[in-house]
């Protein structure tokens, strides 16, 4: 049985706006399987940032934006290779 990782994200309508976008959605999600899973953050870190030469800030490092974002979840979900299932609620 694969260990399940629990990310999450709640949309708070008194927030910034980060905390209630889908920006921040995406965000919050990638941190919690980023900081739960080393494999996921290699995997991006290897396919995603190669392919957004275009957004690299050389003394920041990744410009993130809502299609990082989202081309980051949509290649972890892509991956049969992680040992981990991932639980999203939000």
């Amino acid at each position: 049985m694969k260990p399940v990782a629990i990310a999450s994200h709640y949309f708070w309508s008194a927030g910034n706006s980060l905390q209630k976008s889908a920006e921040g959605l995406l965000r919050a999600l990638l941190y919690d399987m980023f900081r739960q899973c080393a494999k996921v953050r290699e995997l991006v870190r290897a396919q995603v940032i190669r392919q957004q030469d275009s957004d690299w800030d050389w003394g920041r490092g990744l410009l993130w934006n809502q299609g990082n974002l989202q081309s980051a979840i949509q290649l972890m979900a892509s991956q049969e290779i992680l040992s981990t299932k991932f639980l999203i609620l939000h």
